[in-house]
C-alpha cells in the first residue's frame, strides 16, 4: 500500500520505519528542511519511561487559580480567553479524578513499555549515533509528604513492568554525588534505573537516513500540506506546495500542526500546544550522569554526551512559536543555581523552545480514524521522545502489513 506520512518529527519518522519494515511504499512530507527539526529537536531529552504519568490529576484543580492566576512560576498563561483553550480545559477537568488518572496512567504506562522495548530492538539491529546513555532518572522530591505521595505510584509502576525505587537525600547523593551540591533543599527522591535520554533531533535525522537508505523511504522536505481533501466519506489526497499528491492510505503526524490539518478533513482532534523550553550548554564535570527531574521546580536537567540540557515551563500560548529571552534567562538561572558545576553557564546558551500537542487524558491518539483513509499519530504530549517508537509500531500493527500480491 502507498502510504503518505505528514510530518519527519520522531511520531513521523518512527511512523515511517514500521510501516516500512510491514512492507508498505512509504513517503514522508515535512514543511521544514529535515528531519526532526520541531518540536523534537531539542526537547528534554528524558526518555522516561517510567515517569509517563498524566498531567491531568486531582492534584492540580486545587493550583489552577494560582495558575490561571500568574502565580504558579512554571506554568505560563497568555491566552486565557482562547475558546480552544478552554473547550480543551473542560474535557483536562474531567480526567484529573482520582479515577481516570489511574487508568491514563496505567494505559500510558503500557505505551511506554512497548515503547522501551522497540527501541531496543531497534538499537540491536541500527547503529545510531544520538548521545544515548541508560543511567537512569531520578526525580527529586523538596517534601517528605511529596516524597511519600511519589512513592504511592511505585506499585503501580512496578505491576506495568517499569522499576522505582525511593530514596533518601543521602542515598540520591550516593547515587550521583553531583546533587552534593545541589542549590535547594531535598527530602530525598524516586529512582528508576531502566530510564534512558537522547537526543531526540539527531535520532530523528539517524533513523530517517535508515529508512531511505535501507527501507526505500521516500523524503519530501520543505513541502507544506495546505489541505486534506475528503470526499465521499475518504480522503482522496492532499494539496500541497508542490501540487496535489495521492496515496492509498494517509498518515497525519505534525505535531501542533495536526489539529489545524484534521479540520480541513472535517476531523476534530482533541489537542492543544502547550509550549516548553529548553536551553543547551556546554557540560562540565559536575554534571550528573543521572539525568534529573525537580518536581518542585518542573525543570529536567540531561547530559546529552558532551553537553547539558535544562528544559522547562508550561506555556499556554498557541501559535506563538517565539522563542522568549525571559524564559531562556530564567532557566538558565534556575540551571546555574541548582546545579552551579553542571555546565559553562557563561557560554551563550543555545536556548529553543517546542509546542508539545496535548490530549486531555494525557495519552496520544495512534492509529486509523472515523475517516476512510485517514490515521493519526498525534498528542504525544510531554513524553513524544518516550512514546515514539511504541506509536510508530502500535500504528503499524492498526493499519497492518501490506497485501502480497
Amino acid at each position: 500500500m502507498r502510504i503518505i506520512i505528514i510530518g519527519a518529527g520522531v511520531a513521523g519518522v518512527t511512523a515511517a520505519y514500521y510501516l516500512a519494515r510491514a512492507g508498505h511504499d512509504v513517503k514522508i512530507l515535512d514543511s521544514r528542511d529535515g528531519s526532526g527539526e520541531g518540536t523534537s529537536f531539542a526537547n528534554g531529552g528524558q526518555l522516561s519511561y517510567s515517569y509517563v504519568e498524566p498531567m491531568a490529576r486531582p492534584e492540580l484543580v486545587p493550583k489552577l487559580p494560582r495558575i490561571i492566576a500568574g502565580l504558579e512560576p512554571a506554568y505560563v498563561m497568555t491566552r486565557l480567553f482562547d475558546l480552544k483553550l478552554m473547550r480543551w480545559g473542560m474535557q483536562f477537568l474531567r480526567n484529573c479524578t482520582r479515577a481516570r488518572f489511574h487508568r491514563n496512567a496505567k494505559a500510558a504506562l503500557a505505551l511506554s513499555v512497548e515503547s522501551r522495548d522497540a527501541i531496543h530492538a531497534l538499537l540491536a539491529e541500527h547503529d545510531l549515533r544520538f548521545d544515548y546513555s541508560r543511567t537512569g532518572k531520578l526525580v527529586l522530591q523538596h517534601s517528605k509528604d511529596a516524597l511519600d505521595h511519589a512513592a504511592e505510584m511505585i506499585p503501580l509502576k512496578r505491576e506495568a513492568g517499569v522499576e522505582q525505587r525511593r530514596l533518601s537525600r543521602e542515598e540520591c547523593i550516593a547515587l550521583d554525588p553531583a546533587l552534593e551540591a545541589y542549590g535547594a533543599d531535598f527530602a530525598g527522591g524516586v529512582y528508576a534505573p531502566g530510564d534512558e535520554a537522547g537526543d531526540a533531533g539527531a535520532f530523528c535525522r539517524g533513523l530517517m537516513a535508515v529508512c531511505e537508505n535501507e527501507l526505500g523511504v521516500q523524503k519530501h522536505t520543505g513541502v507544506q500540506v495546505r489541505r486534506i481533501v475528503r470526499e465521499n466519506g475518504a480522503i482522496s489526497g492532499l494539496e500541497t506546495s508542490e501540487g496535489r499528491m495521492g496515496a492509498d492510505h494517509y498518515v497525519l503526524a505534525a505535531g501542533p500542526d495536526a489539529e489545524s490539518l484534521a479540520r480541513t478533513a472535517g476531523l476534530r482532534l482533541p489537542i492543544y500546544p502547550i509550549k516548553g523550553f529548553s536551553i543547551t550548554l556546554p557540560a562540565r564535570q559536575g554534571a550528573p550522569a543521572v539525568n534529573i527531574t525537580d518536581a518542585a521546580n518542573k525543570v529536567v536537567f540531561c547530559r546529552l554526551g558532551e553537553r547539558f540540557r535544562v528544559a522547562g515551563f508550561a506555556e499556554f500560548a498557541r501559535g506563538d512559536k517565539r522563542v522568549v529571552d525571559a524564559r531562556i534567562a530564567r532557566l538558565t538561572e534556575m540551571a546555574r543555581r541548582l546545579l552551579p558545576d553542571a555546565a559553562d553557564y557563561d557560554a551563550e546558551p543555545h536556548g529553543w523552545a517546542g509546542e508539545r500537542p496535548m490530549t486531555p487524558d494525557g495519552l496520544p491518539l495512534v492509529g486509523p480514524t472515523r475517516i476512510n483513509r485517514l490515521s493519526v499519530s498525534v498528542g504525544h504530549g510531554m513524553f513524544g521522545w518516550t512514546y515514539s517508537c511504541g506509536a510508530g509500531k502500535r500504528l503499524a500493527e492498526r493499519i497492518g502489513p501490506a497485501r502480497k500480491h
